[in-house]
């Protein structure tokens, strides 16, 4: 099972950004989770990122990881290798945020 949820966005306030979380596996690519969030002024955006993944065993051969893609309001961000067995959080910074 993979599971993600995303939290602990910094600022707050009237501009909305949508922070969007998709696996890639070989060519095939699904969102898995998207979070909204506001900003009232210039920041630098933090994102907590809780995933839960049974099947990733850093040690064993052929489950090493998965990947997320990460990109807010259609902007590709960076990829995220989840490689820990079962539930682990992943800040990742997001970069500059405008209202």
């Amino acid at each position: 099972m993979i599971g993600a949820h995303s939290s602990s966005i910094a600022g707050a306030g009237p501009a909305v950004l949508v922070l969007v979380l998709g696996v890639a596996l070989g060519a095939v690519r699904a969102e898995v989770a998207s979070t909204i969030f506001e900003t009232t002024a210039r920041a630098e955006g933090i994102a907590t990122i809780t995933v839960t993944c049974d099947r990733c065993a850093w040690s064993v051969s052929g489950r090493e990881a998965v990947v997320f893609v990460l990109s807010l309001d259609g902007r590709y961000l960076q990829h995220l290798p989840i490689v820990r067995t079962g539930r682990a959080e992943y800040r990742v910074m997001l970069g500059r945020v405008e209202p």
